[in-house]
């Protein structure tokens, strides 16, 4: 906070030094620190006391502020600046830019600015509402292809709002730059794919089934599946080379797919079954020409998976398939 109000401090042609007493605070009246102003012509040195959240009604309760001390916190509505001067203190500064300063020399007023919006959650992207755009923005790098707000909103059925703030997450943790480019790919895939491990039992859920028409699991390798279905877990891996003999097949089905399937494979539900189908949270137009799912999300089914070989494939740093089909 003190480094927005210094700036707001500096915007009116004032110079500060901030002079932190966290460790002293003890010796000092029970304040957190000094805010020093400077302007032409002269200077004041403001005790502070810095809180989060202030409530106004808990200001009177307080008891009397250290004297000169003024107020530094995330926001101060007209009713709580009016419980601050009515409890004696000397002013105020809010991360929002409003301000509440007199000194001999100096007397600034500034209202009216309405709470900050904080910034999105770093963890944001990794959540159930972010993981779908942030798939589609890493897909998109894997094909090289921009998206727009507005497609990524389209695409994983999420609102512009989502977007917009995993797209300003990225952006403060360091993955995307403001052009754009995602600057550290692996690490986010390998985030997105921890993440999605975390919660896909709850949020996406499989459903298991047998098939007459599809006697062996490879067989679906070369089925007829809906748009925008695609096979992961070991016969994805299977299809891209891995060595291992796959047993359970694996589809992520859009949910407005998932009868167009039924019917392909005449599935019927078995507990037992080989084929599981798991919703898929991306448009068919996302991954038009792919087969399988990408391999990110494939290492996440194989880690899901619980089985020991299919772990070790999953962590095969060459499963990176540049030919993703």
């Amino acid at each position: 906070m003190i480094e927005q109000i210094e700036l707001a401090l500096h915007e009116l042609g004032l110079a500060t030094t901030w002079v932190s007493l966290a460790a002293e605070r003890a010796h000092d009246n029970g304040t957190d620190g000094k805010l020093r102003v400077r302007w032409d012509g002269g200077e004041h040195e403001f005790p502070v006391e810095l809180k989060h959240h202030v409530r106004a009604a808990a200001v009177e309760l307080a008891g009397p502020p250290p004297p000169g001390a003024i107020l530094v916190t995330e926001h101060v509505s007209a009713k709580l600046a009016e419980r601050l001067e009515r409890a004696g203190w000397q002013g105020y500064a809010d991360a929002s830019g409003n301000l509440s300063l007199s000194a001999p020399g100096l007397l600034i007023r500034v209202t009216g600015h309405p709470p900050r919006i904080k910034p999105p959650s770093p963890t944001l992207p990794f959540t159930r509402t972010g993981l779908p755009v942030t798939f589609a923005i890493l897909v998109a790098d894997a094909r090289n292809t921009d998206l727009t707000q507005r497609e990524l909103a389209q695409l994983t059925g999420s609102s512009l709002g989502t977007v917009n703030r995993v797209l300003q997450a990225l952006r403060t943790s360091g993955h995307t730059g403001t052009d754009g480019p995602l600057r550290r790919p692996d690490q986010l895939r390998d985030q997105w794919t921890a993440a999605y491990v975390a919660v896909q039992p709850a949020v996406w859920p499989d459903e298991t089934y047998s098939s007459p028409r599809w006697g062996a699991v490879t067989d679906l390798l070369e089925a007829d599946l809906p748009d925008g279905a695609l096979i992961g877990s070991e016969l994805a891996a299977f299809r891209h080379g891995a060595s291992i003999r796959p047993t359970t097949a694996l589809v992520h089905c859009p949910p407005a797919a998932r009868k167009e399937l039924i019917t392909a494979g005449r599935l019927r539900r078995d507990p037992q079954g080989p084929i599981r189908v798991r919703s898929a949270f991306w448009r068919p137009e996302l991954v038009v020409g792919a087969r399988t799912a990408p391999p990110f999300l494939v290492r996440a089914d194989l880690l899901l998976a619980d089985d020991p070989r299919l772990t070790e494939i999953a962590r095969d740093r060459g499963m990176t398939w540049n030919d993703w089909t």
